[in-house]
This record gives structure tokens, sequence and C-alpha cells, in this order.
């Protein structure tokens, strides 16, 4: 009986001196758990999971637990995704009105940013569109920023990218293109 009793004391002194070297990081290797949340975040992380003392005996218990220096990962255990950033989205709105004109002679977007333009013909039996370019040459067309003609009244929609370099572009109907000419100003 006396013999079961040491057995068993000695048994515990052992794991609980293989607990104490795992959590102080005994044997070089690094076992404290990473957090990916940020400092502020509300919701209370979960302590790890303290080892059996059969795993804390076992000398690679601690290496397998310990996370990859340097790596950082979700609370799940998948890498943390990447945030990518998507070009802003804005919608603007011009008419053609009657007396071959537009309604705005200026109309502003960021550069970059997916523009979806309405544009509207309120000129009855007329026949318009609308369409941006580099300068007022008319000469490069700036991609996808041009309607196909209509006859009002018309409605056309179009999408395109506003251009990456801030500045003063041109747009005009090229149906009747020294009347009805205005700025495209990227920002």
């Amino acid at each position: 009986m006396r013999s079961r009793r040491l057995l068993a004391l000695t048994f515990l002194a052992i794991s609980i001196l293989a607990l104490v070297a795992t959590a102080c990081g005994g044997g070089g290797t690094k076992t404290a758990a990473t957090s990916t949340r940020p400092a502020d975040a509300t919701t209370p992380t979960r302590p790890a999971a303290s080892p059996t003392a059969k795993e804390a005996a076992s000398p690679t218990m601690g290496a397998m637990a310990s996370p990859t220096a340097g790596a950082k990962a979700s609370p799940t255990g998948t890498p943390a995704p990447v945030a990518t950033t998507a070009p802003a989205a804005e919608t603007v709105e011009i008419a053609a009105v009657p007396r071959i004109k537009f309604d705005k002679d200026t109309i502003t977007v960021k550069a970059g940013s997916q523009v979806t333009l309405k544009f509207t013909n309120n000129d009855t039996g007329v026949p318009h569109n609308w369409a941006a370019y580099t300068d007022s040459t008319a000469s490069t067309p700036i991609p996808g920023a041009k309607t196909d003609t209509c006859t009002g009244p018309c409605e056309k929609e179009i999408t395109f990218t506003a251009p990456d370099q801030p500045g003063d572009y041109f747009f005009r109907c090229d149906i009747h293109p020294t009347a009805m000419t205005g700025t495209l100003v990227v920002q």
C-alpha cells in the first residue's frame, strides 16, 4: 500500500513538473497561445485547454501545440483573410434638355471609381448621347464612357471606370459636339 502511494505521489510530482515546464516554456519550446483579436475586442477569449498529465509528460506535446514563430491564425486555425479594397462605386445623372443642351456642365467623380451614368434625353424628337474623352479634341475616348444615341424621350445607362489620374476631362454629345459640352472632374 505504501509503495502504491509513493508511486502515485511520484507520478503526481512528475506530472506537476511537466505541466510547470510546459507552461513556462521548458525545453526551449514556446507554448504561449497568440491572439489575433484586437486589444479592444469585447468578446472574451477562451483560455487554452490544459494538457492531461499523460500529454504533459510527452516530450512532443509542447512542440505540437506551439504556434509557428511569427505566424498569425484566426480563432478557427485557418489563415486570416486579407482585406482588399474594391473601387468606389458611384452614380451620376445627366440629362439632355430642350434647346440642345445638357442640364449640367460639370460632373465630378472619384479617381478609379466605378461610375454608373444615367443619361436621360428629355429633348423630344431629337437624338443625343453622352460621351467622355481625355480632352476637348475628343480624339481619345475614356473606355466605356459613352452611351448609345437615342431620340428623346429616352434613357440610357452605362458603367465605366473613371480615370485613375485626377484632373479635368471632357464630355459632349457626339451628335451636337459644339453645343453640348462639359467637364468631367476626376478627384
